[in-house]
């Protein structure tokens, strides 16, 4: 392949690394570093590096664009090698155009990995635009303490147990929530299902949820085995839809899920665009670009503004751990 000049040099180098880190990742070479590098620079829209078109033969066709456009990077073909590579749509002004969860890389902020580290975030969702795609990570749980967290009821401290680098639902304490308020994030969080009788009714099997802004759920619980086919089994968005695979493993096994989150759009005090998810579970794609029109069951009221992460005790002693967020 000949070397493109000019403003599309930098951008071509730019998709060359992540792709050929990529073939690395799907080899088992040790360092999957360079795939997470470029995956980011790529979708994050470097210095005249706003997409890069992969096919379905994992052959890089073209590279390029402009990093003023707010464009993202954009995947094509039928899950390429390098299908990770156009990485991060948030802060840009359009959505990567994805494809399926993809098999290459780690995740592209880097961090624990866990269960869906070999995947990463897919493209998703469209974010708030602004030059050179930043990103500020925040860590929610470094395995140490709570300190970042407060009791839903009443706001003082949260009264879940740590232990173990890993903190665990105390049944009946009630929920907790963040103190920081958050809008469009992509979030990483790897939670830990404990063995219950399978004679159990289904939502009392290790039933926990993540409640992105305190407003929209994705259900929490063991899956194993089961069909998905009442919109409130695990990966899915509560009551509003079912996840696209079931990537359960068994109880006792730590799961990830990476979630990329748009917030709703707000003129004053009316709603013009609903929230978007997007749930990467275990490294398969369960939930896509979906819109939530409305909070979930149990979930907080929509209005302007930032609201916190919230973690939800439904009687089950579900653990959690490695817990960390990109804002957009």
């Amino acid at each position: 392949m000949i070397e493109p000049t000019g403003v599309g040099r930098t951008a071509w180098r730019v998709a060359r690394v992540a792709a050929s880190a990529a073939v690395l990742a799907l080899a088992g070479c040790g360092d999957t570093s360079a795939a997470d590098d470029g995956g980011h620079m790529a979708g994050g829209g470097g210095a005249g590096a706003g997409s890069a078109a992969l096919a379905g033969g994992g052959m890089l066709v073209s590279a390029g664009g402009d990093a003023s456009s707010g464009k993202a990077g954009s995947l094509g073909g039928d899950g390429g090698i390098a299908s990770t590579a156009g990485g991060m749509a948030g802060s840009s002004g359009s959505a990567a155009s994805g494809g399926p969860a993809g098999n290459a890389g780690t995740s592209p902020f880097g961090g624990a990995g866990g269960a869906a580290g070999s995947a990463g975030f897919a493209g998703m969702l469209g974010g708030s635009g602004g030059a050179g795609g930043g990103t500020t990570k925040v860590t929610l749980f470094d395995g140490q303490n709570l300190a970042l967290w407060k009791s839903r009821n009443g706001g003082g401290a949260a009264p879940w147990t740590v232990a173990d680098s890993a903190f665990t639902v105390v049944p009946n304490s009630g929920d907790i929530e963040t103190k920081e308020a958050f809008g469009d994030i992509q979030l990483h969080v790897e939670f830990w299902i404990p063995t219950t009788p399978t004679t159990n009714a289904e939502q009392d099997r290790g039933n926990s949820g993540v409640y992105l802004q305190g407003r929209y759920e994705v259900q929490v619980l063991d899956s194993y085995q089961h069909p998905l086919d009442g919109m409130n089994d695990c990966g899915a968005i509560y009551e509003l839809k079912n996840a696209d695979v079931n990537a359960a493993l068994p109880p006792e096994n730590w799961q990830t899920y990476e979630i990329t989150f748009r917030a709703p759009r707000w003129s004053g005090q009316t709603k013009t665009e609903s929230a978007k998810i997007s749930v990467i579970w275990n490294g398969q794609q369960a939930q896509k670009d979906i819109s939530v029109p409305a909070p979930t069951k149990l979930g907080d009221p929509e209005v302007p503004g930032d609201a916190p992460l919230r973690l939800q005790d439904h009687g089950h002693s579900v653990r959690y751990r490695n817990i960390w967020l990109q804002k957009l």
